[in-house]
């Protein structure tokens, strides 16, 4: 592996699950992960809102 090699893949985007995700904090927290630049949102769960979308 090459520094360059090792820069690239520490800055790739990590794919995150949220489970637990309802109400103001919910919302709150999809907010901020869908907009941090190293993070991808994948999975959003929540029993209360089984069904529901949560965004487009």
């Amino acid at each position: 592996m090459t520094s360059n090699d090792s820069m690239s893949a520490s800055q790739a985007r990590k794919r995150i699950g949220l489970i637990g995700a309802r109400g103001y904090t919910g919302a709150e927290l999809i907010r901020l992960l869908a907009a941090h630049p190293r993070l991808e949102l994948a999975f959003v769960s929540s029993r209360e809102l089984d069904g529901q979308r949560v965004a487009d």
